[in-house]
């Protein structure tokens, strides 16, 4: 099944959209397909999950205060 889960996310990867979030839900539409049924699938990895927490927090789709300034401190070691 993770190799499924790999070849979804390539495809949703694919689409344009500014958020993963939003790709998603491009990508249900697009194949006429459930968010349900595909956030079921995506949500068996566990960095898909991970990956997805962090993108909806930089898209302010959630707000961590908290993941907001470690992901901001990190950027800052980035450019030093």
């Amino acid at each position: 099944m993770n190799h499924d889960i790999t070849k979804l996310l390539n495809e949703i990867g694919k689409i344009k959209d500014l958020s993963l979030m939003d790709k998603i839900t491009t990508y249900c539409e697009q194949n006429d397909l459930s968010t349900q049924e595909i956030g079921d699938i995506l949500s068996e990895s566990e960095q898909f999950k991970r990956n997805f927490w962090i993108d909806c927090v930089n898209n302010n789709t959630i707000k961590d205060d908290f993941l907001k300034e470690k992901i901001q401190e990190t950027f800052d070691l980035d450019e030093w």
